[in-house]
């Protein structure tokens, strides 16, 4: 009895606590990676796109650091396309409205209106001012289909260009 007391009690316990200790490296080894991803995935899901995924070495939780990181910085890729893709067709959709707005207006002028002059002044001046021309000019074909004779304009150039009664040739270059 004195000897299991003596040497083997304590060699036991010796290499329990040792067994104790490789345990814990090893498990704190293998989870410290795991919780860092697990809180990056936390970042990335909250819109922080800009985390550091640190690489654990070669073994299989560095591998599957590095696919993370190459997979988060791909979503980010795609979500800012996503996000340009929307910006431009809302601002189509924008600009389409105008448009339909622009045209409405002028139907709804053409409907009350009986003079020609009056309705195309009308809308030469809408269409510069809903899209934010410089100058915008009214073109209408002659009877015989000839010239195209400018019949409203804005703005000064506009003035002089309608005294002058300017007229493009139609199918020209």
């Amino acid at each position: 009895r004195s000897l299991v007391m003596e040497r083997i009690l304590p060699v036991s316990a010796v290499i329990l606590i040792l067994g104790l200790l490789v345990a814990w490296v090893i498990t704190n080894r293998l989870s410290k990676p795991l919780r860092q991803l697990a809180s990056a995935a936390l970042e990335i899901r909250s819109g922080n796109w800009n985390i550091d995924i640190p690489r654990h070495g070669n073994d299989e939780v560095g591998v599957l650091a590095q696919a993370f990181k190459e997979m988060a910085e791909r979503m980010h890729e795609v979500f800012a396309q996503l996000e340009q893709r929307v910006a431009e067709r809302t601002q189509d959709l924008e600009r389409r409205s105008n448009q339909i707005q622009a045209a409405a207006e002028v139907a709804r002028d053409a409907a009350a209106s009986q003079e020609l002059d009056v309705l195309l002044n009308r809308a030469v001046n809408l269409v510069r001012d809903r899209f934010g021309f410089y100058h915008a000019g009214i073109f209408l074909s002659d009877a015989r289909g000839e010239y195209a004779i400018l019949r409203a304009a804005t703005g000064e150039a506009g003035k002089d260009m309608l005294q002058r009664e300017h007229k493009l040739a139609i199918g020209a270059d």
